[in-house]
């Protein structure tokens, strides 16, 4: 999982996670690595500035890895006691169904209660060349979850809205408790455009379904 949206209004924003956003709120489409996001800290504070995975500076224009931008729980306990833990309020995420060698088809899965969630993740900081303090997120990702076979990459790991405080405040041998909770979750799933791969587009139609069609642009009957 490389993307995810958080499209919500800001009022809805206050309402589903009980703090109140920056003046400057927009809804997100199309969230992706080495952009600053909103995240909740470790704190329960909000805060804007946290980079997915890196820096553009750090990344240079190169794609990040699924090692940069997210952790596998099954490999966290370590990572989880030395780090800090974070959440990441999204609404919806995107992953790559495969359907042949070398075609995919990009898909958006939000609850099917249609309330927004979290993104479990921890965070880091560090001193930059210039001698600034960057903090950087990383996402948990289930590489257990079942429903992994049918897809490019991992499902993040979901704490629902009544968990927000459990997570932040959990230790590294409770991971496996959540990671149950995030399986047994209810999803609504629908193909979107491959647009979504552009980490420079940022629209309320990218979150619109449409007919499968791969990587490419072209159509195809499979779903």
């Amino acid at each position: 999982m490389n993307r995810y949206s958080l499209s919500i209004p800001k009022k809805d924003f206050s309402d589903f996670f009980k703090i109140e956003p920056e003046v400057n709120y927009k809804a997100r489409y199309n969230i992706a690595p080495t952009q600053e996001c909103l995240v909740i800290d470790q704190n329960g504070s909000l805060v804007s500035d946290f980079f997915w995975g890196n820096t553009p500076e750090w990344a240079n224009g190169k794609t990040l890895s699924q090692k940069q931008i997210g952790i596998d729980i099954q490999k966290a306990d370590s990572i989880l006691k030395r780090s800090k833990k974070c959440i990441i309020p999204a609404d919806g995420f995107y992953l790559w169904k495969l359907i042949g060698k070398n075609e995919k088809i990009p898909f958006r899965f939000t609850q099917k209660t249609y309330e927004p969630f979290a993104l479990a993740a921890i965070q880091e900081s560090y001193e930059n060349n210039s001698e600034n303090m960057i903090t950087i997120f990383r996402i948990l990702f289930d590489t257990n979850h079942p429903e992994n076979e049918y897809y490019k990459s991992s499902f993040p790991l979901i704490i629902t809205l009544d968990k927000l405080e459990d997570w932040l405040n959990s230790d590294a041998s409770s991971i496996q408790k959540f990671a149950e909770v995030s399986r047994s979750l209810q999803y609504e799933s629908y193909s979107v455009t491959p647009q979504i791969e552009n980490a420079q587009l940022d629209n309320p139609q990218l979150i619109h379904h449409i007919p499968p069609a791969n990587q490419k642009g072209n159509y195809t009957l499979f779903d």
